[in-house]
């Protein structure tokens, strides 16, 4: 898996949540999600 690192500007405000989960197998396997909101536009 490739994950692009996001362009942060700087001047803005963003509200960022994470949750985190795990899927229950023969072993624990964590996912992680990672959001960033841009507070004066609502962009994701």
């Amino acid at each position: 898996m490739n994950i692009v690192k996001p362009i942060i500007s700087k001047g803005n405000i963003y509200e960022v949540d994470e949750l985190c989960t795990y899927i229950r197998h023969k072993k624990k396997i964590y996912i992680w999600l990672v959001y960033a909101l841009k507070k004066n536009i609502n962009m994701l």
